[in-house]
């Protein structure tokens, strides 16, 4: 053995260092809102409305997509209509599977807020409205832009 003697291993943490007993619902009792992440990209509003909706009234889903793909981003936010239902479906289902991959959910006091459409896409719905503006007058000066494009333009906004 070396004149130095042994390296001590670090000590592992006792009891009073962890706290092993963290509850959801102690923390959050009137919590509504679900977060839940590792989605796949499979995975659309209407999967967690079935799977989610079991456990109590959903009242809104924001499920952010990728502009180009249109693929969600692995996460989504869930407001059931009362902490009951948010309460069990976060117990039930953290841990749980879907489409092959473990989800993570957790209970949140936050609101959900929908997520807002992408510039590029409005900017996108814009140009096209020009373009139609534009090859309308040069073929016919008495057409006009279809109502429903109009429509798609306010949507967008």
């Amino acid at each position: 053995m070396s004149p130095r003697g042994r390296s001590t291993s670090p000590h592992p943490l006792h009891d009073v260092d962890v706290d092993m007993d963290v509850d959801n619902k102690v923390d959050k009792p009137h919590a509504k809102v679900v977060i839940v992440t590792n989605l796949t990209r499979n995975v659309v509003e209407s999967h967690l409305q079935t799977i989610f909706g079991f456990y109590g009234d959903i009242t809104k889903i924001d499920l952010p997509m990728y502009g180009k793909s249109g693929q969600n981003r692995g996460k989504a936010a869930l407001e059931f209509a009362d902490p009951t239902g948010a309460h069990k479906a976060a117990s039930h289902m953290d841990g749980g599977q879907l489409d092959g991959a473990i989800l993570k959910v957790e209970l949140s006091d936050l609101p959900v807020v929908p997520t807002p459409v992408p510039r590029l896409a409005l900017v996108l719905h814009l140009e096209e409205v020009d373009m139609l503006a534009v090859w309308t007058q040069r073929t016919s000066p008495t057409r006009h832009v279809p109502t429903s494009l109009a429509f798609t333009l306010t949507l967008a906004n």
